[in-house]
């Protein structure tokens, strides 16, 4: 994704969180790997509009999303609750 690329994964825990199907890539069913990742492929094969979309949208989610001021952020942010509910009486 952070290479501008379309991406096909797994509806899993993780996964699901970054790609969102059909905006920043494709997501296939877990039970329906095989066939789910051969059908998405092939679509991404015969559709070069759907490859250069869903990259730049890839690399737009990556670039906003997962930046290092972001993720410090949101580091931060949770060691700030963590603090916030382990300094309670």
């Amino acid at each position: 994704m952070a290479m501008g690329k379309a991406v096909v994964g797994s509806r899993v825990d993780g996964t699901r969180e970054v790609i969102e199907d059909g905006k920043n890539g494709l997501l296939v069913e877990p039970g329906n790997l095989v066939a789910g990742l051969q059908e998405k492929i092939a679509l991404l094969g015969k559709d070069a509009l759907l490859r250069a979309k869903l990259g730049e949208q890839a690399v737009s989610t990556i670039n906003e999303k997962y930046n290092a001021v972001s993720m410090t952020r949101t580091i931060e942010d949770l060691y700030y609750r963590v603090l916030e509910k382990t300094n309670k009486p």
